[in-house]
Order: structure tokens, then sequence, then C-alpha cells
């Protein structure tokens, strides 16, 4: 279901940090970091401070994601989806170059493609929507004329 992790009702990372405070968004995220490699088998893991300034990165650039996606894109990267060559190496270039080269635009078609299957349901039903007859406007409008039509 990852369509529902971009579409859902999550909260991104600002609404985090409004809710919990400064800063909780880049420890939750520092916590995804730890976990994720952790799960990865690879020799050479990143520092803490690395941990960290991949947090901030992540949460400078990318503030407006949902939780759910960024547990989507980390869900992703450990199952191996995005060809990222760690050579025995975490480090945040690569997991920030995974985020924005393979992830976000992989996103933004997904948003793209649901925002123009809404608009082309909103024009099917303004279509199946009748219209009113020329009696009914001038009604309305408080008009007293005869249809146009029928004089011809």
């Amino acid at each position: 279901m990852p369509t529902k992790c971009v579409t859902c009702n999550s909260p991104t990372l600002t609404d985090v940090n409004i809710a919990y405070g400064s800063g909780c968004a880049v420890a939750w995220l520092m916590a995804q970091l730890a976990t994720f490699q952790e799960k990865i088998n690879v020799p050479n893991k990143m520092s803490t401070y690395e941990i960290e300034t991949c947090a901030q990165n992540i949460y400078d650039c990318y503030h407006h994601l949902k939780a759910t996606e960024l547990m989507l894109f980390f869900a992703r990267l450990l199952g191996g989806m995005y060809p990222v060559d760690w050579h025995g190496y975490v480090t945040p270039t690569k997991i920030i170059s995974a985020l924005r080269e393979y992830f976000m635009p992989w996103r933004n078609e997904l948003l793209y493609k649901i925002e123009r299957h809404e608009a082309e349901r909103r024009r099917e039903e303004e279509v199946k929507t009748p219209g009113i007859t020329w009696e009914e406007y001038c009604k309305l409008k408080g008009i007293e004329k005869e249809n146009p039509l029928t004089k011809i």
C-alpha cells in the first residue's frame, strides 16, 4: 500500500515539531536512520554526528514529507529497491541522494497522477450534472422573458 503512505493523513515532519516541540522531528529521523543502518548489512556505519547531520539535512530539505512517506522510503532503501552501491559504507550522502533521486520523483509522479485522476473525475461529474432550462434560469434570476428559442 505505498500509495496510502503518500495519501494518508499522517503528520509531516513540520507537524511533528509543532505538536511535540522543536527538534522532535530530527530526533525521530535519527532513530529511523540508526535503525536503518543497524539492519543493513555493511561493516562501516555512520557516527552519531553523521546520523544527526543527515537527519537535520533531511528535515531542512524535506520537512513537508509525512512520517509514513519517510518510513516507506527507508523500507524501500533497506529492501534494495534503489540502486545504491554501499561499498561497505553507510553515508549521509548516499541516503539523501537516494531520497532525492529515486523516492521524490516516484512520489511526485504518484501525486501528479492522483491529482490528474481527481480532476478528470470532477470533469466527468460536471458533464453528468444536468443543466437547467431557460424558464428555470429566468425564474432563478427573476427575469420575466420568453424563451427566445420558442419564437423561431
